[in-house]
């Protein structure tokens, strides 16, 4: 999916009118000391995901699904904060993938009010490794969203490591905009 530097902007508005409160939030702060994907932060790599799913979101609805793009933000943007919960981020790294997901459907629930439908989003976006999946459309944007910041992070991550040992990669490091655009 080709996006120009306006839409990437205009989706980057959207997160930020649909998830103010989250990016406020100390819970969403937390998650800007926490590492994430060997090369970002759990808050960083939300915001990434959650512009992703926002240009997702806007293809459907062009596409005349119904889906909205308030809970797809707000699913995207607290998808991964169970992994701030202090049990989860020390359980092990295996655990993590079937815990926060739960975890992090309760949190969004109590502390930002959550509808259901970001709720199914959060609690089943580790599917497949969570073998339930999600009962709305918002669900599958997030998955496919966090499945494609997810990737580009590891390959950014296998890229630094490959220039720590000395060797030149061609796997492309693109990223949804700057880092100085995420909140840091």
């Amino acid at each position: 999916m080709k996006i120009s530097k306006k839409q990437l902007e205009e989706a980057k508005r959207i997160v930020r009118y649909y998830g103010r409160d989250i990016l406020a939030s100390k819970r969403f702060e937390r998650g800007k000391h926490i590492t994430h994907h060997g090369v970002t932060t759990v808050s960083r790599h939300c915001f990434h995901v959650a512009v992703q799913a926002c240009l997702f979101a806007g293809k459907a609805q062009e596409r005349e699904f119904s889906v909205s793009m308030r809970d797809v933000v707000r699913a995207a943007l607290l998808h991964d904060v169970g992994m701030t919960e202090k049990r989860v981020f020390k359980s092990l790294s295996c655990k993590k993938a079937y815990t926060h997901p739960w975890m992090g459907g309760k949190i969004a629930a109590e502390e930002f009010g959550a509808s259901p439908i970001v709720q199914d989003a959060i609690r089943h976006h580790m599917w497949p490794i969570c073998v339930i999946p999600p009962r709305h459309l918002a669900g599958w944007i997030l998955i496919l969203s966090d499945k494609t910041c997810a990737r580009r992070e590891f390959r950014k991550c296998k890229e630094s490591r490959r220039k720590k040992a000395g060797t030149v990669s061609k796997i492309s490091t693109c990223t949804l905009g700057s880092s100085k655009d995420a909140p840091t």
